[in-house]
Parts: structure tokens; sequence; C-alpha cells
């Protein structure tokens, strides 16, 4: 969505437009940003400042005056952005994240939800083949699927390479809870993957509130619990109603539940079974530490 963004607005910036893919930086840090905008603006990118500072007045030298438009993917904190944003005034920028960046001044956030029942079953058909068009059983993939694009679209491919399934055989084999992540994996496409990126965003984070989130995301999934509030949290946690709410909020935050109510959070349905998965695993290597030590 950001990049068909971006290519909408490009004919209103004709100073250009740069994209950068954090996740693709070796030390995705300030610096680091910069110097990879810094090197895609053209000759000044060979004379690149060596510390954040002179990198800073580089970029603004070399955009004053232009319009341009910056699509910055997979940002994971404010640290990356903030000496960038105040780089460059005539600079406008698209910025995806995993979790909100709520530290940065005059931007305006996007939550992006799961698609509505129809707009996933287009998407569904649409990859899959119009002419295997079966309503009932599209419409049920797609609610397994949790009406999310990533997983829609994954099954929709795996329907088209597959045409001895029948939507409703697939279905069927979705409804599985144990093997649904499985099925929803395509190539280098998988749902699995894209929340690991979310987990380990959780667990490399530090603080009070990442740790109590860390470990009320492995309670929830030890029990297979989508919908939890700060009174079950501290039960699970053993700790208080405030130490819950805030870890409650770390794992809205990053995407990992969603606030329903003021005190009424939930996990979508494949999340819940990522959860279940790690908490699984955790228990396993939990049980050979202690084989191990016996």
């Amino acid at each position: 969505m950001a990049l068909h963004a971006v290519r909408m607005a490009a004919p209103d910036f004709p100073g250009g437009v740069l994209h950068v893919d954090l996740r693709s930086l070796p030390r995705p840090g300030a610096y680091e940003t910069l110097a990879r905008l810094l090197s895609l603006l053209g000759p000044a990118g060979d004379r690149i400042a060596p510390d954040l500072d002179d990198a800073v007045l580089q970029f603004r030298a070399a955009t004053t005056g232009r319009r341009v438009l910056v699509l910055l993917d997979n940002v994971t904190d404010e640290g990356q952005l903030r000496s960038l944003l105040c780089a460059c005034p005539d600079c406008r920028f698209v910025i995806t994240s995993r979790r909100v960046l709520a530290a940065l001044d005059d931007v305006d956030h996007l939550s992006l939800a799961p698609l509505t029942d129809d707009t996933a079953y287009e998407l569904l058909v649409r990859v899959c083949g119009r002419d295997r068009v079966d309503p009932e059983q599209v419409r049920r993939v797609a609610r397994l699927c949790d009406n999310l694009p990533l997983a829609l679209r994954i099954a929709g491919k795996r329907l088209a390479v597959r045409r001895e399934w029948t939507l409703a055989a697939f279905a069927d084999m979705l409804a599985g809870e144990e093997h649904r992540l499985d099925l929803l994996t395509c190539g280098d496409l998988s749902v699995r993957s894209a929340l690991d990126l979310d987990y380990q965003a959780l667990r490399q984070c530090g603080g009070t509130a990442d740790g109590s989130a860390l470990a009320l995301f492995h309670r929830l999934g030890e029990r297979g619990t989508a919908d939890c509030g700060s009174a079950t949290a501290a039960g699970l946690l053993g700790c208080d109603r405030r130490t819950a709410w805030a870890a409650l909020g770390r794992l809205a935050d990053l995407r990992l539940m969603k606030s329903m109510a003021p005190d009424h959070y939930r996990m979508n349905d494949l999340t819940r079974l990522y959860a279940m998965e790690i908490a699984r695993t955790a228990g396993k290597n939990e049980s050979g530490n202690s084989a191990e030590f016996a």
C-alpha cells in the first residue's frame, strides 16, 4: 500500500522519490539510513560524510529547494528517523513500521486493519482464479486467514498452483489449527515469518513493560487464549493491574494484539496459533535444560 501511495504521489515531487528498506541495512541506524539516501541522490553519494551530524548537513544541502518524497520501510524505532526528519524541511516522508512510532512529532499515524469481508473475498478470488469460485468456501478460507492480505495472497497462490485442491478441501485443511501456519507458506511468503519479525521486535526491546509483555505473550500461548484484559493478565503474570495493562499496551503497539475496548485486548487466530507454537518451543527448551542439569 505504501508503494502504491508513493507511485501515485510521485508526480507532485519533481525532486525525486527515494526508497530505503531499513531491514536490508546491516546496521539500520540513523547514520546508515542517511548514508543510503545520500548514495541514492547521485554524485554526492561518493563523498558521504563520516559522522551523523555532517551527514545531516550534507543531506539538507543536497535536498534544499527540491521536493523529494522518501519512503522508509520497516522502521523499528524513532531514533532511526529523528535526525533525518529534521534534516529536510522540503521533503515528505512515508514511513512503515511494525510498531507505533508514538514519540515522533508532526506525524499522521495510519493503522491498517484487516480487510473487510467483501474486499478479502475479492482479493482471494483474484489470486486463486475466478474459474474456481465457490462463494461459501471462498468466504470460509478468508475467515480462516483472518482477512489478512498476506495470508489471503498465500492461500490464493497455493490454490492457483494446486489445481487438484478444491476450495472446500483447502478450507478443511486450514481449519485444523495444528498445520494452519504451515499451509500459509508459499516460497518466500510466510505468515509465520511475518509474525517472527513482530516477536523478535518484542524480544529485542528493553524495559519492564517489554519483559512483562514477552512473558504475557508466552502465558497466553500456553493457554491458547485470544482475549485478555488487565485483570486476567495480572493473574497470569502475578503482578499488579497497572503493570499488566502496560504489557497489554506493549503487545498492541507491536500489533501482536488489538485493543477492542479500554480494557479488552484480542489476538487474531493466526497470532494466537503462533503464540501457541512459541510457548510449545519454549516448553521443550525448558524441559531439555532441566534434563541436562538433572
